[in-house]
């Protein structure tokens, strides 16, 4: 217990600020493992220290990438404190909090608060059936708990959109931040845009990730800036300076070779390609399927990196 209370006071962030909400690049995290599928402590503070040496201040922990539907409440708290010492107050971490039920949702929120001042949710199933139940869905979770919230919005992930006209109905509630978008769909953006008072942040790695800023959000959370933060800081920083062309090409490769890729090895395809620049392990949940070697061929294209040889 000792040890736990001397965690939290050294290491959890400061009183979250309204005033200081999420913007820029914020980077999803993948969860390193060991072979055994353990967590490998020492891949993630290797990819969290790299991250913030190329400038990356925010970081989610727990998104749709990090294979957080196989981690145990134990395991994510591992991942939460490494994390979090790592950063060592010096960016933003924020964990998602995702579930099919309202319950779930909350029990997620209630273990995680206590690691991190900013909980990204989903909004369940059920609760986007009803206007009804989508306001009792926010008013059983502000009610419950006390994070800061971020809503998100993966229609991929969750079925459904949320409906952008419901959200004239908790827009001022206290506690919630913003909404993180991965829709893809140009006038849906423009419908979030109308929202001043949320903080719009965008999770797609394409050409949206240039108009969505150009419609005003502050910030994008894209997969493949774990293996090119620097340029995605760029993009943000001076976007309206940016080279749109190169820009074009370096995610078309991307791109194009998870299109090639059956649609469940994504993650395993930026592990692999982590792992040959030597920043983590290339394991992943067993559940999952290992790449072949022809895919793994496709992922050295795409990153321009290549396996090792070891000669005897």
């Amino acid at each position: 217990m000792r040890g736990l209370r001397f965690f939290k006071k050294r290491f959890l962030p400061q009183t979250f600020s309204l005033s200081e909400k999420p913007s820029g690049l914020i980077v999803p995290l993948i969860t390193p493992f060991n072979e055994d599928n353990s967590i490998d402590e020492l891949s993630l503070k290797t990819l969290t220290a790299r991250l913030m040496n190329k400038g990356v201040r925010n970081f989610f922990v727990f998104a749709s990438s990090s294979e957080y539907e196989f981690l145990s409440l134990e395991q994510k708290q591992k991942v939460l404190q490494t994390v979090l010492m790592e950063v060592g107050g010096k960016g933003m971490v924020i964990a998602g909090c995702f579930g099919s039920t309202n319950d779930e949702i909350i029990s997620s929120v209630l273990a995680t608060q206590k690691f991190t001042n900013i909980c990204v949710v989903n909004v369940p199933p059920q609760a986007l059936e009803r206007e009804l139940e989508f306001i009792d869905f926010f008013d059983s979770l502000f009610t419950q708990t006390s994070a800061n919230i971020l809503l998100y919005n993966n229609s991929t992930l969750f079925k459904k959109s949320i409906p952008p006209l419901w959200l004239d109905n908790i827009i001022n509630w206290e506690r919630l931040i913003g909404v993180i978008d991965y829709s893809r769909n140009p006038d849906y953006l423009d419908e979030l845009g109308k929202y001043y008072q949320f903080t719009k942040l965008f999770e797609e790695n394409e050409e949206l990730s240039f108009d969505a800023l150009r419609r005003g959000f502050s910030g994008v959370s894209c997969l493949s800036s774990i293996a090119f933060p620097s340029y995605y800081i760029s993009l943000i920083e001076n976007f309206s300076e940016i080279d749109f062309a190169k820009m074009m090409r370096q995610e078309a490769r991307i791109s194009s070779m998870l299109k090639l890729l059956p649609s469940n090895k994504k993650i395993q395809a930026f592990k692999y390609a982590l792992s040959l620049q030597h920043l983590i392990q290339p394991f992943y949940s067993k559940s999952l399927e290992p790449l072949l070697e022809k895919e793994k061929r496709l992922v050295e294209q795409a990153f321009g990196v290549k396996q090792e040889v070891v000669h005897n």
